[in-house]
């Protein structure tokens, strides 16, 4: 299933800078930076100092060799950002959320091209090690299953990782192919509201939770329980830290699966683009939320 990360951000801000650029004439401008403090400093300290500190990638990082890696898993190094790209790629080129986005079916290359898109852009400041951590399932040398994962503390996307997103992924093929239908971009630009949903959903776990952002096994891996393997160690590391963990999967099927494993669904999401009057208009996500130490 897959953690639809923020694509979003970078719709939100490239839409207001398009805008400025075209009625300016002026080169893009970088937006205010977000607001860093980790809480207000009035009227009083106390009750600040009463929040825990957000889930750190230190954390998750040190709770993740702590319960153990074996059967192949290992923690990914940022030379292996291209394999678990190329991974990741493999195993949701039938994705029904990116296809969605299209807006209009696609011959294999340009499907490739948008989720390899989608999914670099998503992923690659955490497979460099940057934002999360990544975890991976090698046999005989391949990469044949990738996870990768988000502490709270780095959920939110940055101007950076704005930044790092355009110099490596470019733009969204719809922003430059004509060939893609006008709702396409606007497909894209309706999950802005994922992540806003994904805060609300856990608000109340006071800035400490793991976020699987995406989780995926190659076509040729299927089958041999290695994202079974992938997601207990996510679940070991969120019961040692005593954290919940949030994801989003856009199959039905999926969300009886991750029931199993002791998640629930927080809230059913609907998504659609103004305008559009396709038979396929609206999108349906799930969201959910499994607590520390929760059984099937």
């Amino acid at each position: 299933a897959l953690g639809c990360r923020s694509i979003m951000s970078i719709i939100d801000h490239t839409i207001t800078l398009e805008q400025s650029q075209r009625q300016a004439e002026l080169p893009l401008a970088i937006p205010n930076p977000p607001n860093l403090f980790f809480c207000s400093p009035a009227p009083a300290s106390y009750k600040c100092k009463m929040k825990r500190k957000p889930l750190s990638k230190k954390e998750l990082s040190k709770a993740l060799l702590e319960v153990g890696m074996g059967n192949g898993l290992s923690v990914l190094a940022p030379s292996d950002r291209d394999d678990g790209i190329s991974c990741l790629a493999d195993a949701f080129i039938q994705d029904p959320l990116f296809l969605w986005s299209a807006a209009t079916p696609l011959p294999d290359e340009k499907k490739e091209t948008l989720v390899r898109f989608l999914l670099g852009w998503m992923n690659h400041r955490i497979l460099t090690g940057a934002t999360g951590v990544a975890v991976g399932v090698r046999q005989n040398g391949e990469l044949l299953g990738t996870m990768t994962l988000k502490p709270s503390s780095n959920h939110k996307e940055t101007i950076l990782d704005i930044l790092a997103g355009i110099w490596n992924c470019g733009w969204p093929p719809m922003y430059k192919d004509k060939e893609y239908p006008p709702h396409s971009r606007k497909r894209l630009e309706s999950m802005a509201v994922v992540p806003k949903r994904r805060e609300e959903v856990m608000s109340d776990a006071q800035n400490r939770w793991i976020y699987i952002q995406s989780i995926g096994v190659r076509k040729s891996g299927q089958g041999k329980g290695i994202g079974k393997r992938m997601l207990n160690v996510a679940i070991a590391a969120a019961d040692k830290l005593e954290v919940p963990i949030f994801l989003e999967t856009e199959s039905e099927g999926n969300v009886a699966m991750y029931r199993h494993f002791g998640f629930e669904n927080a809230e059913t999401l609907e998504l659609s683009a103004d305008g559009d009057t396709s038979d396929d208009a609206k999108f349906t996500m799930w969201l959910m939320r499994k607590e520390p130490g929760r059984k099937s």
